[in-house]
């Protein structure tokens, strides 16, 4: 996407990161996400809008409330920019307007589950349910026959991509064979999921959600209560956006985050053997890893397997 379409979805992103605040903090007390309008937690002054501007009101405010005086906590800045980022980093990246929906949902959705689970060990089903009705909606509108499905598939990636790099946003048809990065040497490796018009769309999604589910689900079985049921439905729920070719990306890269961070706690001392460690988060980054980098990652390692 262009320039302009890159600063207009980090603008929106920070908007969303604002909502995706409330909800992280909200959704562990089971409160309704817009009601009651947000307060000081100090003084209880309901805040007014010019107090809410995302990211601005922090940074004005010195992270203090405009009233008593009370410490503004680091976390709505904080999930307002990873937010904005993001979003910024999906426009960027996508090469179709099917991508950039698909990819703001997938990051909306990975930002709220890692939030609620760092607080309470738990993965809401409410996201995952929003974040597969948003995807279904996508995926629907580019089988259902009429003008809008070309629209969603049609390529708009910069002009630089062309030539050399043609292929990066290319979907192959149903009876040709993927290009190796031998044929495209200089392909991009930053890569979203690649999705098309027609019934395949749907096929690849639900197969690689089937996949992702069951190997947790082994997984889990094996842990002996180390994972839990809602990481199971996270990767399924990753499977769902990513694919078969980039899903294996993300799982892996979640399993080695996972492992690398719960070793140095471990050795630390910050955590023993029985202590939780939420692993929704390393599902998180893998899934983003897997968005950005999955299909490029994985026509690098079959073109290593035939060079």
């Amino acid at each position: 996407m262009g320039p302009a379409v890159t600063v207009l979805a980090g603008v929106a992103g920070l908007a969303v990161g604002s909502f995706l605040n409330t909800f992280i903090d909200r959704w562990p007390r089971e409160e309704p996400v817009t009601f009651p309008p947000s307060r000081c937690e100090h003084c209880g002054r309901r805040l007014r809008p010019l107090e809410m501007v995302p990211v601005a009101s922090w940074i004005v405010l010195r992270g203090r409330c405009r009233t008593c005086g009370g410490a503004i906590g680091w976390q709505a800045p904080l999930v307002e920019s990873v937010t904005g980022l993001l979003f910024a980093a999906v426009a960027a990246a996508a090469g179709t307007p099917a991508q950039l929906l698909l990819g703001l949902g997938f990051v909306a959705v990975l930002v709220a589950i890692t939030g609620v689970d760092l607080r309470c060990q738990l993965i809401p089903n409410v996201a995952l349910l929003a974040g597969l009705g948003w995807a279904a909606l996508v995926v629907l509108a580019l089988v259902v026959p009429g003008p809008w499905a070309g629209w969603l598939a049609a390529p708009v990636a910069p002009a630089s991509f062309e030539g050399a790099g043609a292929g990066a946003f290319a979907v192959p048809g149903p009876d040709e064979p993927a290009p190796s990065s031998a044929a495209t040497p200089s392909a991009p490796l930053i890569r979203p999921p690649a999705v098309a018009p027609g019934w395949a769309s749907w096929a690849r999604a639900l197969g690689a959600a089937a996949v992702g589910g069951l190997i947790f689900q082994i997984l889990r079985w094996g842990s002996r209560g180390g994972l839990g049921f809602g990481d199971v439905k996270l990767a399924a729920w990753l499977g769902f956006y990513l694919g078969p070719r980039a899903l294996p990306v993300a799982l892996f890269t979640a399993a080695v985050l996972g492992g690398l961070v719960a070793g140095v706690l471990l050795l630390t001392g910050r955590r023993g053997r029985r202590d939780v460690i939420p692993f929704g988060p390393f599902l998180a980054a893998g899934g983003l890893v897997g968005w950005f980098f999955g299909e490029g990652l994985w026509q690098a390692y079959l073109g290593l397997g035939t060079g």
